[in-house]
């Protein structure tokens, strides 16, 4: 017979370490989750072997300090049998009691030591179910609101959800199905003829009025009352929804939520201040609304537009494409932004106007009427463009600059300064008008040249004594009638 050798057994954070006596370093390890590693070549003695598999089938090490009563070093064997609520926060803890070298402790599921005293706690009860119903009314009962509400219990395993498992509180079982995998957690409460169905998880909310969660929705630290629905894959995260909101598909959802309407696909609404209202809303595709954006009225948005800052879309207003607006731009009306249009600043879209391709408007641009903005052109400053006009092609608009009636701005033409294009002006190639210049009338302009100073031409003899053909693209020819 071999002789007896000494085995240690010792917490090292992630488990249990190992070492048997003559050994100069750890040889075996229990992990938290009860799985055995022994280091390759190292033999232990078949006593020390049945230990160590003694310890990783039913035994375990308390570890703890001085600030608390510590936690179990490998996870708890036995299923919970007691329960702690806390009538404050309605935090509701389940327990198992598990036995170390002789003395019982009360530990959480992962572990944490609760208490070193059983008999302190209630017991979970065993409960028949002869009807197979998922849960049942407790006794334990809250008053909210006028109501008296019941704290739910489940009769049996479903989804993530164990037997004897306290929830959240309801009016009556018209609040929660008994059928799928849908359950109220335990800090939730629902109530009136609000109802939670399919496979709906509700977590740390309310909900009230005709709200819906069904399908395979989450909902997070949300309110959600009146005929507002949830559904799909979508997640609720620190929202107020509320009036006729329709959210689905596998969006994400924060913010104030009180719209007619519908969000769906993927779209995702980053953060709690964003505000959507209005009758006839919108929003689908991939499209992210962050910050403080308000939505509102009839709007429409779609594809993988982003909307930011402060940005407000209102009325009629239709963003589709990749459009970015951000900042303080608002759009309303009956806009267009379509495709890769980029909008930012203090930027005001209203009217019928029509922004698309690659165009790009910055700072203070008031946009309205029936504009057409498209190509790539470039909008900053202050400048205004307003009625029928078109703005097109590699055009650029800065300064003060006005566009108005059925003027027309394409190819590489600048506008700058305080020049002002009425009436149905053309302007195209490299034409520039700046300063205080002025061009009004059925005019058209081409060429390689620049309109500076006071100039005001209102007819095409005079426009004529001007146009130059292109030389180069690097040459121009400075012309103040």
């Amino acid at each position: 017979m071999g002789k007896l050798k000494e085995i240690r057994f010792v917490y090292a954070g992630s488990g249990i370490s190992i070492s048997e006596e003559g050994d100069n370093d750890f040889t075996a390890h229990i992990s938290k989750t009860r799985k055995i590693s022994i280091k390759q070549g190292k033999q232990f003695t078949p006593e020390n072997l049945h230990k160590i598999y003694q310890m990783a089938d039913s035994g375990n090490m308390v570890f703890s300090n001085d600030s608390s009563l510590g936690y179990l070093v490998l996870n708890p064997l036995r299923k919970p049998t007691k329960e702690y609520i806390n009538n404050l926060t309605d935090e509701v803890i389940q327990l198992s009691v598990e036995t170390v070298d002789g003395k019982e402790y009360v530990c959480t599921r992962d572990g944490h030591v609760f208490s070193d005293s059983p008999n302190k706690f209630r017991d979970i009860p065993h409960i028949s179910n002869p009807e197979d119903k998922k849960y049942m009314l407790t006794s334990y009962t809250k008053e909210y609101d006028g109501q008296t509400l019941y704290r739910i219990r489940a009769l049996k395993d479903f989804g993530s959800v164990k037997a004897g498992e306290l929830g959240g509180y309801i009016a009556g079982e018209h609040n929660l199905s008994q059928y799928g995998n849908s359950w109220i957690q335990t800090d939730s409460k629902v109530f009136n003829l609000a109802y939670v169905g399919d496979n709906a998880i509700v977590r740390k909310s309310i909900m009230y009025g005709n709200a819906k969660a069904i399908e395979n929705c989450r909902i997070i630290h949300t309110t959600m009352y009146g005929d507002s629905v949830i559904k799909g894959f979508a997640i609720s995260n620190n929202s107020y929804i509320y009036h006729k909101s329709v959210i689905c598909g596998e969006s994400r959802v924060s913010g104030h939520l009180a719209f007619e309407g519908i969000i769906k696909d993927k779209v995702f609404i980053k953060n709690p201040g964003a505000r959507i209202t209005g009758n006839g809303i919108e929003i689908s595709d991939e499209v992210q609304i962050s910050e403080n954006v308000k939505i509102d009225g009839h709007a429409k948005i779609r594809g993988r537009s982003r909307i930011m800052g402060n940005s407000e879309i209102t009325d009629y207003a239709e963003i589709s494409g990749e459009a970015i607006i951000k900042d303080n731009v608002c759009v309303g009306g009956k806009s267009r932004i379509w495709d890769n249009v980029i909008l930012c600043g203090d930027v005001k879209v209203s009217g019928r106007a029509l922004i698309r391709e690659n165009a790009s408007l910055y700072d203070k641009v008031l946009v309205c009427d029936a504009v057409e903005i498209c190509g790539e052109a470039k909008i900053k400053d202050n400048a205004m463009i307003a009625g029928c006009s078109i703005v097109r092609g590699y055009a650029k608009v800065s300064g003060d600059a006005i566009i108005t009636d059925y003027a027309q701005i394409t190819s590489h033409a600048q506008i700058r300064g305080h020049a002002q294009i009425k009436g149905n002006a053309k302007l195209t190639e490299f034409v520039c008008i700046c300063e205080n210049s002025r061009i009004e009338g059925d005019v058209v302009l081409s060429g390689d040249t620049i309109v500076k100073g006071n100039t005001h031409i209102s007819t095409q003899e005079q426009a004529n004594k001007v146009i130059k053909p292109c030389i180069s693209k690097t040459s121009s020819n400075e012309i103040t009638l």
